[in-house]
């Protein structure tokens, strides 16, 4: 008995000396066969649907570049949305930014991605815009036109207020001062309170912005596309698209910001105020518009999508 546990043991310190010679072998083998070997990926396959984002400053006349622009992803599909080079936070270099989405895992037909393209940077409106990215778009590339508020482009206005909405204050108005052919003003109702977009009612300081663009300069008119997040010339009429194209004469925008990252709005109707100069035209006829005259408002519903 004694002999054989010698004998036992004799063996398997043999295995393992053999086991160790045969592995540094392989290792040794598999070194040789690779040395002076190139291996090659392609990123492209890997990297099927890519989205380049590219902010500018609207004012090309006082300066193209925005510093410090912050790119954001939100939405519906915003887990499948990644920078170029796998990481979740998205880079802006040069004024680029290289998004990938769904890196590895194809689209499946039929079934687009969805998701939010946020920009930001300090002493800039930010500007967002909605992405759809369907199988067979390989690249895509968005140019997000900033406006600087102290410095914006001809034909663009911002007027900014701060004031404290507590359901106990008198009426107001913020209105641009400045004489262009398109002027809005903002009737901010007496008594009125901030309501989020869950119906919550709650007094406290707020920003608010009127914004106004002036489709008579004609860098406005062709770059409005860019200029007003999710801007569309087709028109819906209860919810039903109609096969129409309209030219704006201008556009109005509100905003009211207390700084909760929730979307705002009045608790009691607000009243937008529009003046058109002398002499203004309809851009789809031509003619004059004259005192007495209808003129069709369009109003974006961001809770719809209309």
């Amino acid at each position: 008995m004694r002999y054989m546990k010698i004998s036992n043991t004799i063996k398997f310190t043999l295995s393992i000396a053999l086991a160790v010679l045969m592995l540094s072998s392989c290792k040794k083998n598999l070194e040789d066969m690779t040395e002076g070997m190139m291996f090659s990926l392609d990123m492209n396959s890997f990297l099927q649907n890519q989205v380049q984002v590219q902010v500018v400053n609207a004012n090309y006349q006082n300066s193209a570049t925005i510093p410090n622009a912050k790119i954001s992803i939100s939405g519906k599909d915003a887990e499948k949305v990644f920078d170029i080079n796998g990481a979740k936070t998205i880079v802006v270099e040069d004024q680029f930014a290289n998004l990938a989405v769904s890196p590895g895992r194809p689209l499946a037909e039929g079934n687009p991605v969805r998701f939010i393209i946020k920009a930001e940077a300090p002493g800039f409106l930010p500007l967002e815009q909605e992405v759809l990215v369907n199988p067979v778009d390989s690249f895509l590339n968005y140019t997000f036109e900033m406006i600087e508020i102290a410095n914006p482009p001809a034909g663009i206005q911002i007027a900014t207020t701060s004031m404290a909405l507590t359901g106990n204050q008198p009426e107001n108005d913020l209105r641009n001062n400045n004489k262009t052919n398109f002027n809005a003003a903002l009737i901010i109702p007496a008594n009125t309170r901030l309501k989020d977009d869950a119906g919550n009612l709650f007094s406290g300081n707020a920003e608010i912005r009127l914004q106004q663009f002036d489709a008579s300069f004609e860098p406005v008119k062709a770059n409005m596309h860019n200029l007003i997040h999710n801007f569309s010339y087709n028109s819906y009429n209860m919810g039903i698209p109609e096969d129409l194209s309209f030219q704006p004469l201008g556009y109005v925008r509100v905003n009211i910001d207390n700084n909760n990252g929730r979307n705002l709005q009045f608790e009691n109707p607000a009243q937008i105020e529009v003046v058109l100069s002398t002499g203004t035209a309809d851009a789809s006829t031509g003619e004059q518009i004259k005192a007495g005259d209808k003129l069709m408002v369009y109003q974006k519903d961001n809770n719809q999508d209309l």
